[in-house]
C-alpha cells in the first residue's frame, strides 16, 4: 500500500507481520476521493496543513498517515491492537514523522474512558472513523464525538462504512446539534459519510 498525495507520495506502508489479518485498508481510490472532498471543503482556510486529525479504530492508519504526508500538524491514531498500532508507529517513524504523531491502544467499544480520554487530546479539525462493518457502529462514533465535542468548529468527521446489497445511502436520520451530514458517496462496496460542524 502506498501513500497517494503529499510529501510521502508514492512512499510504501508496511504490512504488520503476517499480513493485515481482519484489518481493511481503505483502497487508494477511496483514500483519493476522501482527501478531495476535504481539500475542498478547507480550501478558504489553505487544505489541511496544521490540522489537528484523529484516526479511530485505525487499522493500517492509511488516512491519519496520508493526512500527515499533505501536511497535518499533529494526527493521534487510535486502534485496540497492539500489533497494528506498533506497525503504524513504525511506518510513521520512517517517514520521520514521528513528532507529529501519538498512538493509543485503546477499546472504544468498552465503556466510556476509552472515550475520556481522547477529550484530552482534542477537539479535532479532522476525525476519520473506519469501524467493522458489521458491527454498523456509525451511529455509536457519531453519537461519542457529538456528545463529547471532539470536532472543531469548521471540522469533518468522516466514517467509512459497508454498502449493503441492494440500497441506496441516504442521509441519517439522526441529529446532533451543529453536526451537518453532506452527502454520502459510494465507491464498490464503500459509502462514505461526512458531517460539518457549524453554527445553524
Amino acid at each position: 500500500m502506498r501513500i497517494i498525495g503529499g510529501r510521502f507520495k508514492g512512499k510504501k506502508i508496511k504490512l504488520p507481520k503476517g499480513g493485515w489479518g481482519g484489518v481493511r485498508p481503505t483502497a487508494d481510490r477511496v483514500k483519493e476521493a476522501i482527501f478531495n472532498r476535504i481539500e475542498h471543503r478547507f480550501w478558504s482556510r489553505g487544505g489541511i496543513v496544521d490540522c489537528s486529525v484523529l484516526d479511530l479504530f485505525a487499522g493500517s492508519g492509511a488516512l491519519g498517515i496520508e493526512a500527515l504526508s499533505r501536511g497535518a500538524q499533529k494526527a493521534v491514531f487510535v486502534d485496540s491492537s497492539p500489533r497494528q498500532l506498533k506497525t503504524i508507529e513504525d511506518n510513521v517513524a520512517v517517514l520521520g514523522a514521528g513528532e507529529r504523531a501519538e498512538f493509543l491502544c485503546l477499546d472504544l467499544l468498552k465503556g466510556r474512558h476509552a472515550w475520556g480520554r481522547l477529550c484530552q487530546e482534542g477537539p479535532f479539525d479532522l476525525i476519520f472513523a473506519d469501524p467493522p462493518y458489521r458491527k454498523r457502529l456509525t451511529g455509536f462514533v457519531l453519537e461519542r464525538v457529538a456528545g463529547l465535542g471532539l470536532l472543531k468548529e469548521g471540522g469533518l468527521l468522516i466514517i467509512e462504512e459497508e454498502r449493503l446489497k441492494g440500497t441506496e445511502p441516504v442521509r441519517t436520520s439522526t441529529c446532533h446539534p451543529g453536526l451537518f451530514e453532506l452527502e454520502p458517496r459510494v465507491y464498490g462496496r464503500t459509502v462514505i459519510r461526512m458531517w460539518e460542524k457549524r453554527q445553524e
